[in-house]
């Protein structure tokens, strides 16, 4: 697979048409073959029915003049401001009953969010028609090399409260349990309930209110994330089944413990989806990282990549670096850190490294609306641009004289495993309101793995086949195990595989009901536990 370094362009209407053919050609000098456009639903659809794509036909050709190729992203999380006129009553509801008022997104300047409900099948239909019209409309442009169509797969920004508890949510969370289990009365047995219709069947309202239906409802929310994602996949991919069609979250999965994004309450663990599930049906799956911004030091940022890779290299499918720090960061007008030349050329080369084949830079010139205004451009005026692009110059030149070499490199393969369980996550969002103590269990694990030099990969509970190339599993705070994860385990340990856990693993099913120590996975292999007690006084910590 060829290797791509690009940057991102346009989010409309900057920057303006008078930056964009200089623009391009020093791109494409600096050694960047790749220009990615935010493709803005709201603006693009400004008027209901009619399509603009002129400023982006003229950038395409522009880009294509220029020598540098095309990745598009469908913005569809921006709606048009006329999304609730012309579909009424398709606003979210928040926990308290609340309809959500949408504004304008912080750091976008045209459309609105978070616009109307995706289960709302009036909305549903416009945003599948705003996405095939621009799946179409480059279907046949050579220039055009990928697609990724769900950036950092936002869909809640700005909904000031825990949503969505509207009607055409909540059915479709009654109808999950009825897939999942098949009918009330089995619902009724794995729950110890007695609901007599479906109707009474209630979404979790808040962490504590109470865990087996909270716990469910987190998880209906990821797996409506990863359905999402795989229908405006299909959309786009129906129209280019030539190029590769992906998507990408802020962060990976495993580090959707917490997330609150600007909101006074936190969102539910994991409801932006799950790498494994998008990995499974799209062609890629990638992150956004921003090292400086954000205080990611080098082992997070290796190891981030390293959690996505997991799930896109055991189903084949490939590894973006979506979204890399272009230049210094900016949050209004607190001062931030510039990008060296010499961090920056870290971050491409762990991204080989670690299998990433694509790596598209945030951003190409500096942001000028809203908060972001005057950060992350390569080309930004952070005093270190120089010496950024010389850098990029010269790495072109590496990946010109050994691209064959490079293209055919994958890292070695991983003999040791790291259990990662969504459910867990479920269970601590539910007692504490966020999953940051099972995600601070893996973090440092993988922390102490890299640092060993040890290759490591993610097993997530429910893709239990990655156990097989494995000879190490360590589980760490894995408090929910479900019997046919169980049951993978012990076949992992009977076939030589060596098991490393912690105290109270599986100490609770995904109905959120606690077991009893004679109940739970260890006590497989005859390891009953005493209980929980206090750390004695004059115990003094080690770190």
């Amino acid at each position: 697979m060829a290797i791509t370094i690009g940057a991102q362009y346009y989010r409309p209407p900057f920057p303006r048409d008078g930056y964009w053919e200089d623009d391009l050609r020093r791109m494409k000098e600096s050694g960047l073959d790749t220009v990615q456009l935010w493709m803005v639903w709201g603006w693009i659809e400004a008027d209901c029915g009619r399509f603009d794509f002129s400023d982006y036909d003229r950038l395409v050709d522009a880009a294509g003049r220029n020598g540098l190729s095309v990745v598009l992203s469908t913005i569809a999380a921006v709606h048009p401001y006329w999304i609730h006129r012309e579909v009424p009553d398709s606003e979210m509801v928040t926990n308290m009953g609340q309809k959500v008022v949408s504004t304008n997104r912080r750091e976008i300047h045209y459309g609105i969010t978070p616009g109307g409900c995706i289960d709302h099948p009036g909305v549903r239909d416009r945003m599948g028609r705003f996405l095939s019209a621009c799946a179409e409309r480059y279907a046949s442009t050579d220039a055009v090399i990928g697609w990724d169509v769900w950036n950092e797969l936002r869909w809640n920004v700005h909904a000031d409260g825990l949503v969505c508890y509207c009607e055409h949510t909540v059915a479709a969370f009654r109808a999950w349990l009825e897939e999942r289990y098949g009918s009330l009365a089995e619902l009724n047995a794995a729950w110890e309930r007695r609901y007599a219709r479906w109707d009474e069947v209630l979404p979790g309202k808040r962490p504590g209110r109470v865990y087996t239906e909270m716990m469910a409802f987190e998880e209906f929310i990821s797996d409506r994330s990863v359905e999402h994602a795989r229908w405006r996949y299909r959309i786009v991919k129906d129209l280019n089944p030539g190029k590769p069609v992906t998507v990408h979250g802020g962060k990976p999965t495993v580090l959707y413990g917490t997330d609150s994004y600007h909101a006074d309450e936190s969102t539910t663990a994991l409801h932006r989806g799950n790498d494994w599930g998008f990995a499974e049906v799209i062609d890629g799956v990638g992150t956004s990282s921003f090292p400086v911004w954000e205080d990611i030091d080098h082992t997070d940022f290796t190891s981030r990549i390293d959690f996505v890779r997991a799930a896109a290299e055991q189903h084949g499918k490939a590894l973006w670096l979506s979204e890399l720090q272009g230049g210094r960061s900016a949050d209004g007008f607190t001062p931030q850190h510039a990008v060296s030349a010499s961090v920056q050329q870290r971050w491409i080369w762990t991204g080989l490294a670690t299998g990433a084949k694509t790596i598209l830079f945030w951003c190409w010139r500096d942001e000028i609306f809203g908060r972001e205004s005057g950060g992350f451009g390569i080309i930004g005026a952070d005093g270190r641009a120089d010496e950024r692009v010389r850098a990029l110059v010269a790495m072109r030149e590496i990946l010109t004289r050994e691209g064959a070499l490079l293209e055919s490199y994958a890292p070695e393969p991983a003999r040791v495993g790291v259990w990662f369980s969504p459910r867990t996550y479920y269970h601590s969002w539910c007692e504490d309101g966020d999953a940051a103590r099972p995600m601070h269990a893996l973090q440092g694990l993988t922390r102490a793995l890299l640092r060993n030099s040890i290759p490591y990969t993610i097993v997530e509970e429910d893709h239990t086949a990655a156990l097989d190339a494995l000879s190490v599993l360590f589980m760490p705070r894995a408090i929910v195990v479900e019997p046919h994860q169980a049951d993978a385990i012990d076949r992992f340990v009977e076939r030589g595989g060596t098991l490393v856990t912690e105290s109270e693993t599986g100490a609770f099913g995904a109905n959120g009901l606690y077991r009893y120590q004679d109940e739970r996975f260890l006590a497989r292999y005859g390891i009953v536990e005493q209980g929980r007690r206090p750390l004695p006084a004059d115990i003094v910590p080690v770190s």
